[in-house]
Parts: C-alpha cells; structure tokens; sequence
C-alpha cells in the first residue's frame, strides 16, 4: 500500500453507464494500492450543456411532448445515477475549472482517464483532462484515456503529452497516431472495466428483473438495422424483447440495473463499446453493430471484436448466426492476459518510481 492522495479526473457523472463503470472500476482499482483515492468532481461545460433536460428551440406539439417524455426519463435517469454516484463513488467537492489549479495541490498523484476524456469534440479542446493544472511535484498518469474514434490532428496535444510521468492509451489508433510526435514511451492498455473479474461485477449487480427469458437490446444511437435485427430474431426465437428505449429498462436504469440487464440477458445486441464489453464479462451470447449514426465504424468495438477473436459477430456479416459457440475459456483467457498485462504497468512503474 502506497500512502500518496490520490485524485481521478474522469467523466464519472454524465449519465452514461460505460463512463460510470470505468469509473467505478478505476477507483477500486487504485484503492487497492493506494490508501487515499478520489474522483475530482470536476463537470466539463460541454458536458454539462449536453445533459440539460429542457429545450424549447422548436414549439411545435409533437416537439413540445417528445421534450416533456424525455425530460420525465432524463429526470429518472439523473436521480438513478446520482443515487450510484452516492453509494460508490469517493468524490472531492465540487471543483470549478478555476479550482482545479488552486485546490488540486493536495493530491501528490492526479491520474487522468479512462473513457473518451481527451476527445476534443465532446470536451470543446478542455486541457484539464491532460492535467494542464498539475505543479511541478505533482505525479501525471494518464490511464487508458481514449481520444474516440476521431483521428488525431491536433499535434500540439503532445506537450501536454509529454508531461505525463507515466503514460498509456486505450486504443490502437491513438498509439499509431503519437507514433512520430512524442518524446517519450506509452502502451496501450486495457479499458478498466476489463480488470474487474465477473464476481466483482456481480458483486454491485442489480437482482434479475425479467423472470422470462429475454433479448437485451441496448443502443447508443437508434439503429434501424440494430432494432430490425433483434426484433426478428426475438420473434423467431418466441423471447421477450427489451431494450433501452422500453418501459422495463426505464424502470430500471441505474448502472447496476444495466449490468443486470446484460447478466440475465440470454442474447445481446448492441452498438456500444461498454455493452460488448460486460457481454464478454458476463459471457452472453451477443451480436454488434458497428457503425455510428454518421455510417463511420466503430474502430474500439471492432479492435474489441478483433483481439477476442470474435470479428465475425456483426450484424452485417451475412453469414454470422448470434447462437454460434463461442469459446468462453479462450477468450477469458485473452481478457485475463490484457488486464493482467495493463494493470501490470502501472504496478512495475510505481515499483520503480514509488518507495
């Protein structure tokens, strides 16, 4: 045990499951190895703009009820993830952006990441997740933080970059692109919800909420294709199906409610990262789909489905079947290697670094 304070700067309170689960994951993670750990509660304004319930630009019926419908789920959504956010969660107060350079001092460590914290256009260019406000003798680690699926163009980021005392990324097409630009090592580490064994995911897991048998279909965008999929198979397969756009889920939406849905789940289809990811976890049958709602893939799904040995298990694969076997110890076996390796840097960086 390390007795260094240490602060998260992470998306941990944006109403997503996979950011609040990463989160969840890196916490306990490093409460393992470090005596005092917290989540900065920082709220990115981009963010923030994005989450509020209410908007009246348009004033037409139809409009006016899709807005109120929303805002009574939003309501809902809020009140379940502050709830999570409250059991969980160690957090500092409320940082403002001006705050985090004058109240971050105590923190003799900052570690920034996972989730998508130095994409640029989900935090309008906001330096704070590459810790620009960090003093000199202050410890950097950026842990898995993932730039999306945008290429990168900003080159300026690497002297940011080349600050960090020990620096990993999520996904390939981050480390391809830093290639030639930066000054220093990194390595490309697992998502930390993949370090967590299932028993640990168990463990926070809601009960089971659908006594029937029941097809899973979670989206973050609605997918035509997705919902004709699932809906046709459903039927074929005579099993209830729901998804996080029905009546069942909004009753229970909680982040621990949603690792529920997928571990009770006897067949998944999605389009997210994080739910292939407890798919894999929780070793349920699954399908993806792997295209944006701009029509661009998803390259992390598809690297995910890559390194499990699973590429075929698309949607738009004409000859895949979702009730074809999949080797469930092979790729425990891969997951396990990953992790192992991933949390393995940061353990033999701090054997050299940290006395």
């Amino acid at each position: 045990m390390y007795n260094d304070k240490v602060g998260i700067l992470t998306f941990h309170d944006v109403r997503n499951y996979g950011a609040s689960l990463q989160a969840y994951a890196l916490q306990k993670k490093l409460q393992e190895i470090f005596l005092d750990v917290e989540i900065i509660n920082y709220h990115n304004a981009e963010i923030q703009k994005r989450l509020k319930l209410w908007n009246f630009q348009k004033t037409d019926i139809k409009t006016f009820l899709h807005t109120v419908f929303g805002a009574v789920f939003y309501i809902n959504k809020k009140h379940a993830f502050d709830t999570f956010n409250c059991a969980v969660f160690r957090l500092s107060p409320k940082f403002s952006k001006e705050d985090l350079q004058r109240k971050t001092t105590a923190y003799n460590i900052l570690v920034t990441g996972s989730d998508q914290v130095w994409c640029a256009r989900l935090t309008n260019h906001d330096p704070s997740y590459f810790l620009d406000f960090a003093g000199e003798n202050q410890i950097k680690i950026a842990y898995a933080p993932s730039f999306g699926d945008d290429p990168i163009t900003d080159l300026s980021l690497t002297k940011y970059l080349n600050q960090f005392d020990l620096l990993t990324v999520r996904e390939e097409i981050a480390s391809e692109a830093l290639k030639k630009n930066l000054a220093k090592d990194y390595t490309v580490v697992c998502d930390p919800t993949l370090l967590l064994e299932a028993e640990e995911w168990d463990s926070i897991a809601s009960k089971r909420f659908c006594r029937e048998p029941y097809v899973f279909l979670f989206m973050i965008h609605e997918s035509k294709e997705l919902i004709e999929q699932a809906e046709q198979f459903s039927r074929k397969k005579g099993l209830k199906l729901i998804s996080n756009k029905s009546y069942s889920f909004f009753s229970h939406l909680s982040p621990t409610d949603f690792l529920s849905w997928v571990k009770y789940a006897d067949y998944v289809f999605t389009d997210s990262f994080h739910g292939t990811v407890f798919s894999l976890i929780f070793e349920r049958q699954f399908a993806c789909y792997c295209f944006s709602n701009t029509g661009k893939k998803k390259l992390r799904l598809l690297r995910l489905l890559d390194m499990v040995k699973l590429p075929q298990r698309t949607i738009d694969n004409p000859d895949f079947k979702i009730e074809e076997h999949i080797p469930w110890e092979e790729i425990q076996a891969i997951l396990s290697e990953y992790a192992e390796y991933s949390w393995g840097t940061v353990l033999q960086w701090l054997e050299n670094n940290r006395k």
